[in-house]
């Protein structure tokens, strides 16, 4: 099937929305991750000539596109994936250039580049395909799934320290910060007087950086950066100089 459809989670209805000539590629088993306000979509294509393993629906436009990329490593069907930091891992599945027989390698898809790249791991992944995965901070679990049997074995990959919240600190979400999504301003609070704060990217660039002011409530003119999700880090006296994590936000843009 390549057709879309809208769950409303506060009325609780679907529809169909209006489609354009750009339609979804038919895949199989396919998973979706929403990144900078649009819609990833990972599957092994039914058309061996098509390179449509990641295709990109804006909800903005009601458009599908495909970006120029290279091809996956590893043609596959039935694997895990999730998301961290902006880019999508792709865990196990069926390898289809060796008859579907269950895989233990990993990729890694970055949207901003539009391509592929194996991830170079530690230690050893059961091959499975039918798995689940799900992240949590900078690591991805790899729960169940199936090789010539049942597995039930759940296995953790955990991203290098290159990932934006290991690199800035240790993750507190003491603060709230609100609203968020964000457009013009943001709200952090409480906050002690007189800290350090940072805005980080998915890329781990800081874009926004200064100190709190003498109350407990911090308020960020935010209209300028562009539409996407950012860290929030704001200094806390009790880590000693460190930056601890107070939001993660997708900015909605101006």
């Amino acid at each position: 099937m390549n057709s879309v459809e809208i769950f409303n989670a506060t009325s609780f209805t679907w529809r169909t929305p209006l489609v354009t000539k750009d339609s979804l590629q038919l895949i199989l088993t396919p998973v979706s991750f929403v990144i900078g306000g649009k819609i990833y979509v990972i599957g092994h294509p039914t058309d061996t000539s098509c390179h449509c393993e990641v295709q990109v629906y804006d909800p903005q436009t009601n458009k599908w596109s495909t970006p120029t990329q290279s091809k996956m490593l590893v043609p596959r069907a039935y694997f895990g994936a999730d998301e961290i930091n902006g880019k999508i891992y792709v865990v196990g599945g069926q390898d289809w250039y060796h008859g579907g027989l269950a895989t233990g390698v990993t990729e890694v898809f970055d949207p901003v580049t539009g391509s592929w790249d194996s991830v170079s791991t530690q230690g050893t992944f059961t091959k499975r395909d039918a798995l689940t995965a799900s992240s949590f901070g900078n690591k991805i679990y790899a729960m169940g799934g199936e090789t010539l049997y049942d597995v039930n074995t759940n296995e953790v990959l955990t991203i290098s320290s290159s990932s934006v919240e290991s690199q800035y600190g240790k993750i507190y979400y003491d603060s709230r910060v609100f609203p968020n999504p964000a457009t013009t301003t943001l709200n952090i609070v409480p906050v002690e007087p007189s800290m350090p704060f940072k805005i980080i990217d998915v890329l781990g660039r800081t874009v926004i950086s200064g100190k709190t002011l003498d109350h407990s409530t911090l308020t960020l003119d935010i209209s300028s950066l562009p539409r996407g999700a950012y860290f929030v880090y704001v200094e806390r006296s009790d880590i000693k100089g460190d930056f601890a994590i107070a939001g993660k936000i997708a900015l909605i843009g101006p």
